[in-house]
């Protein structure tokens, strides 16, 4: 049979697990290197904090989508000049015919 009335034991207890929760609370703000971790460290602070991580976030998407946007740029300026280059390769073929198959002068001004 065990007489559990101790007190000063009982609070010295207390005082260790309070201790031990708030170690354990300050390492997993330690560890995750946010000195915001959820709404418990402060609510304004951390609705602020979540704010600002959806910007950064969209900001982040934004440069993606700007990359993605020059290298669509940069496929459609190949095609526009491999079609520049098309022409001027049907340009050139079409001055270099004789003028017995009905080409005259005027062809010539293309």
């Amino acid at each position: 049979m065990n007489i559990v009335n101790n007190d000063m034991a009982n609070m010295s207890l207390g005082t260790l697990n309070k201790n031990i929760s708030q170690a354990s609370l300050r390492l997993a703000r330690l560890a995750s290197g946010a000195k915001i971790r959820g709404a418990s460290d402060g609510a304004s602070e951390f609705a602020i904090s979540r704010k600002m991580q959806v910007k950064i976030r969209a900001l982040d998407q934004d440069k993606e989508n700007v990359h993605n946007g020059m290298s669509l740029l940069k496929v459609a300026m190949g095609g526009v000049q491999e079609q520049i280059d098309l022409m001027k390769t049907v340009k050139e073929r079409v001055l270099d015919r004789p003028s017995c198959l009905g080409f005259t002068k005027q062809s010539k001004k293309l």
